[in-house]
């Protein structure tokens, strides 16, 4: 008999998965809440009336700006754009500074750069018309970074040419929860953003394993705090951020200050993104969410296995539900995965030979979840290539749930998480 029907995110659909009566199954999702009817006009009103700032006007009017760049994410972040850059441009055009002077960087951290087509598609015609360039921010590319400096932690500062040498810095993007930076927006967009190979990986690796990193956790959290020492030496000037609900509409705005602003953001997505668990379970069914967050394996190892490890007992089952529609997404790490015989071969290549950008997400999906804990993938990935990383395929939800039931003895506790990159779980103890 079945008495429990649960509907989870895959791409741009949703898979459906049935559990006999006699399995307790637990739905960890974040607080219901609407999206705002016309978020432009929220937008237009936190522009008008910012947090620790003053508006971009009266920034504008009290410097001689010759250069402003518009930093936004890649496509890796469901950030709405498309609504936001008109909104940014109408203020900075009234306020004198016309389309000559305006850039968008395109801020995408340690991953695959975007098409100019796709960004053009992502933020709207009008938009590309309106500035004078649009740069897709490489990391690799050292002709166009500059040092400006060293944060507390020891970190040399990289960063993108174009961003440090404009007058006016402003950023868009989205409050949720990640995985070692706690929640994600504000000082984010600098560092990993536009920054360099090289500072992106001391600021994700030489603290990876610390305490405080991980979802949710900002204040003791190194690596958002060397984040934050960050953009405050590219000189941020002003972000305008969102919070979104499970269906990516917009549920509220912050703009202003970089940290003041961003703060108060994260305290709204707390709210709403964080839940409660009374002790691990059996087996973990997670989701990223709908895409783009599961464009990949990369991206939803990231948002979904990685940052939930501690939800599975030891012994358990992880199911990892992501249709990966631009397949592994990271070479390197595909690279990494295939060569090693077993999760202890990976575990033990990244000691050695010290993590690298790209496997570090595979490496730490073997750490702490493979090293413990079996793991299933329903995926569009082929089931060789799947396998040949040292998962397990399936082919569907009652095929991974079948092989996860014969894995685990007795009357499993199961949880489902259907949207990851917005959920933060509190487990008693941990």
């Amino acid at each position: 008999m079945v008495n429990v029907k649960v509907s989870i995110p895959y791409g741009s659909t949703h898979l459906t998965v049935s559990f006999p009566d006699n399995i307790s199954v637990k739905l960890l999702i974040p607080r219901d809440v609407p999206g705002l009817r016309d978020p432009r006009v929220r937008i237009r009103e936190a522009l008008k009336k910012p947090i620790g700032s003053k508006p971009l006007s009266e920034i504008i009017s009290s410097r001689d700006i010759r250069k402003a760049v518009i930093i936004i994410s890649d496509l890796t972040r469901p950030v709405p754009d498309n609504i936001i850059l008109p909104e940014i441009l109408r203020e900075l055009n009234s306020s004198g500074i016309g389309k000559d002077k305006i850039t968008i960087v395109v801020a995408t951290g340690a991953h695959t750069p975007p098409s100019f087509e796709e960004i053009k598609n992502r933020i709207g015609e009008e938009v590309v018309r309106n500035v004078s360039k649009i740069e897709i921010h490489n990391a690799k590319d050292k002709s166009n970074l500059i040092y400006i400096g060293e944060t507390s932690f020891g970190n040399k500062i990289y960063i993108n040419k174009t961003v440090f040498e404009a007058d006016l810095k402003i950023a868009t993007g989205c409050i949720r929860p990640h995985i070692i930076a706690g929640y994600s927006g504000g000082r984010k967009i600098i560092l990993p953003g536009v920054a360099g190979e090289e500072t992106i990986s001391y600021n994700h690796f030489k603290f990876l394993t610390h305490p405080k990193v991980r979802p949710g956790e900002i204040e003791e959290n190194p690596i958002s705090k060397d984040m934050e020492e960050a953009a405050k030496l590219a000189g941020l000037d002003f972000i305008v951020n969102v919070i979104l609900n499970t269906e990516n509409e917009v549920y509220r705005v912050v703009a202003g200050d970089p940290y003041i602003a961003w703060r108060e953001g994260v305290r709204i997505a707390d709210k709403i993104y964080r839940v409660s668990l009374e002790s691990p379970v059996d087996i973990l069914i997670v989701s990223p969410g709908e895409y783009p967050e599961d464009i990949n394996l990369y991206q939803s190892l990231s948002k979904a296995v990685n940052p939930l490890w501690y939800v599975v007992k030891d012994g358990g089952v992880v199911i990892l539900v992501a249709e990966c529609r631009d397949g592994v997404g990271d070479s390197l790490m595909e690279e990494w995965l295939v060569k090693a015989s077993s999760p202890e071969e990976v575990v033990e290549r990244g000691l050695r030979e010290g993590l690298k950008l790209g496997p570090h997400v595979g490496w730490f999906t073997c750490y702490r979840v493979l090293s413990r804990a079996r793991f299933i993938v329903v995926s569009s990935i082929e089931r060789h290539k799947i396998e040949q990383m040292l998962f397990t395929y399936a082919s569907n939800m009652d095929e991974a749930l079948k092989l996860a039931l014969k894995y685990v003895k007795g009357k499993p506790e199961i949880a489902i998480v259907p949207y990851a990159s917005k959920t933060v779980i509190n487990v008693k103890g941990h």
